[in-house]
Order: C-alpha cells, then sequence, then structure tokens
C-alpha cells in the first residue's frame, strides 16, 4: 500500500494525490515519479477533474504569466505523450479535446481495489 508522503498514512487504494513538493503522483496504490512539468500538468488536471482544462491555463500552470517559449506547446504535447504511457497502468486517463485542452478521467473498472477478508 502507497503512504502519503506529508503524514506517513496509508492511502486508500483508489486514493489520488498528487504530491508537488516530491513531484510524485500516488495512484491505485502505486508512487509513479513525475518531472516539474508532469507535476504541473497533473495539478492542473486534477484541479478540474474531470473538466476541460484550457491549453493556455495548462501552460501557465507550467511557465506562469507569460507562457513560456515559442516550443512550449509542442512540449506540453511531447508531455501529455509521456504522462499518458506512465498512466497506462492506471486508473487516470488524459483525453485531448482538441483546439481547446485537456481533461483527466479515472476509470473505475480499471482501479486497483485491495480486499480485506
Amino acid at each position: 500500500m502507497a503512504c502519503c508522503p506529508t503524514c506517513g498514512q496509508g492511502l486508500p487504494a483508489d486514493g489520488l494525490v498528487v504530491d508537488v513538493g516530491a513531484r510524485r503522483l500516488l495512484i491505485d496504490g502505486r508512487i509513479i515519479a513525475l518531472q516539474p512539468i508532469q507535476s504541473a500538468i497533473l495539478t492542473a488536471l486534477v484541479g478540474r477533474m474531470p473538466e476541460c482544462v484550457q491549453t493556455d491555463r495548462i501552460m501557465t500552470a507550467i511557465y506562469g504569466a507569460d507562457g513560456g517559449p515559442d516550443t512550449a506547446e509542442v512540449a506540453l504535447r511531447v508531455t501529455i505523450c509521456d504522462l499518458r504511457r506512465r498512466l497506462a497502468a492506471t486508473s487516470l486517463r488524459i483525453v485531448n479535446h482538441r483546439g481547446q485542452g485537456y481533461s483527466l478521467h479515472r476509470d473505475p473498472a480499471r482501479m486497483r481495489i485491495r480486499r480485506v477478508a
């Protein structure tokens, strides 16, 4: 069972925590290390889950008010692709809303459930 990085208590099997300070995701009893940009993206998406978060809001969450360099949107797409691969074994899915942004969803059928006898 995964433990909360702040208090050390066990998390439920269906828990979802984005630990921004330690840059890790705790999901379905797993701990997934995150790069800073991945942590910023997931924090933005979890905060509005399951709603669509506009691309410019995600860019602001990553780069601040200036929106980042000219290549920022390409970097965002590459990072989203990498996050999708890293989340493939979990119940989380990142959905692209063409021309609008991204949303984060949980698939209950893929949640790891621990049964207690």
